[in-house]
């Protein structure tokens, strides 16, 4: 994959991601690519940290279902980010609250809801997000754990 990509480009490639299963680290990486997405704008972001008592996941270990998901809008990202909150730009988890993640069968971690809100604190280079776990009984098949999300997510 090229990293020197332009705006237009990245926004197509996101709108072209395949449906089913992506990890967020890799569209982090197409998004990253575009050579218009500077180190400053990137330093600009300020992540959250959370408390040692708050629920939170690995966001290296997420993935997300583009199946039931809608499509990521970079640029509407980016505005979010850029919007000054305490005096700061970047990801809020006063704004953010939490998202939620399903553990299908298959022991992957699923953004049910709060997919962007992901992308834009790895966006902001935070490692962690607070987070409600929902894990699926065992003995279902991945389509019927992907089915029952998409009817939460609905």
């Amino acid at each position: 994959m090229s990293t020197n990509k332009t705006f237009d480009e990245v926004k197509k490639d996101l709108k072209d991601l395949a449906l089913g299963d992506h990890k967020l680290t890799d569209i982090i990486k197409i998004i990253t690519s575009c050579t218009t997405f500077t180190d400053e704008t990137v330093k600009s972001f300020v992540g959250a940290v959370y408390d040692d008592n708050d629920s939170t996941v690995p966001l290296e270990e997420l993935y997300v279902d583009l199946t039931y998901q809608r499509k990521l809008k970079l640029l509407k990202l980016l505005q979010h980010l850029k919007r000054k909150y305490n005096g700061k730009t970047g990801f809020s988890k006063e704004k953010a609250g939490h998202i939620d993640v399903a553990i299908r069968p298959n022991g992957r971690k699923y953004v049910w809801d709060g997919f962007r809100r992901a992308i834009m604190a790895l966006l902001c280079d935070m490692k962690d997000i607070a987070c409600s776990i929902y894990t699926h009984n065992p003995d279902i098949s991945n389509l019927k754990a992907r089915q029952y999300e998409a009817e939460l997510f609905l």
